[in-house]
């Protein structure tokens, strides 16, 4: 559900924690999650696709490199309070349950696939 939330699949998200609900209910951080997915999927629907609701196209979007807090975007939670774009990703950071041992696997794999190629330059 947090892979599917961080891509934008909110509607694939909230399938995926509620199955999750079904198998323990109650679950806390699911709980929060699932939230924070249906309230992106109704933003995404209230506002289109871009996020922009139409009124903005491409070539009109400008960025600056200093934005006040008072201009961030935000969403509202079920208890009515505003978050913005930063604290729900925040959020969704804190859920993701990694490993150290997993980081140091993935990262040996990695090491141990290229290892012939170094190899091969090495005895050139």
């Amino acid at each position: 559900g947090n892979a599917l939330g961080m891509l934008g699949k909110y509607d694939e998200a909230v399938a995926r924690y509620d199955r999750a609900l079904e198998l323990r209910p109650d679950w806390e951080p699911v709980v929060t999650n699932r939230d924070i997915a249906v309230i992106r999927a109704a933003r995404l629907a209230r506002e289109g696709g871009d996020m922009t609701g139409g009124q903005m196209g491409a070539d009109e979007i400008v960025f600056s490199e200093t934005k006040s807090p008072s201009s961030q975007e935000t969403e509202e939670t079920d208890g009515g309070d505003r978050m913005s774009d930063e604290e729900l990703r925040s959020i969704w950071l804190r859920q993701v349950q990694t490993k150290p041992a997993d980081f140091l696997r993935a990262k040996f794999a990695y090491q141990h696939a290229t290892r012939p190629a170094e190899t091969e330059r090495a005895k050139e």
